[in-house]
């Protein structure tokens, strides 16, 4: 769990007070738990009562790009794979220099694209 979610939750009890929703006195209860909170659960009972029920919190939601950037991720990563472990056998079991230059500059070639497309297609959030 980060500040930044306690600091979120900090936030959201500031709004329910300035909304009526909450006394001053359970304000300065729920913002001294939130700021002490180790879990995702403690932050949840300090929002107890103030969140729509079913609506996903802060650190629970995702964003979901779909199953076309998966597909794309997957089919580029068969396509690069070949070429991945040919470049990783070079680099590994090449027997002069040169074979341990040409794996290297293959996977410097292939190995950048297929990461960067499992970030996109599995964001963290």
């Amino acid at each position: 769990m980060s500040d930044a979610e306690r600091e979120r939750v900090c936030e959201l009890l500031n709004s329910a007070f300035s909304d009526g929703r909450l006394t001053s006195t359970e304000l300065e209860e729920r913002t001294s738990h939130a700021l002490t909170a180790r879990t995702h659960g403690d932050l949840e009972v300090v929002l107890a009562g103030l969140t729509e029920s079913g609506a996903p919190l802060a650190w629970t939601s995702r964003p979901d790009r779909g199953i076309l950037p998966r597909i794309i991720f997957w089919v580029v990563g068969l396509l690069a794979s070949p070429f991945l472990f040919i470049g990783a056998f070079a680099l590994l079991f090449g027997s002069d220099l040169g074979d341990h230059v040409f794996g290297l500059v293959v996977l410097l070639l292939f190995l950048p694209g297929p990461i960067v497309l499992y970030r996109w297609a599995h964001p963290r959030g």
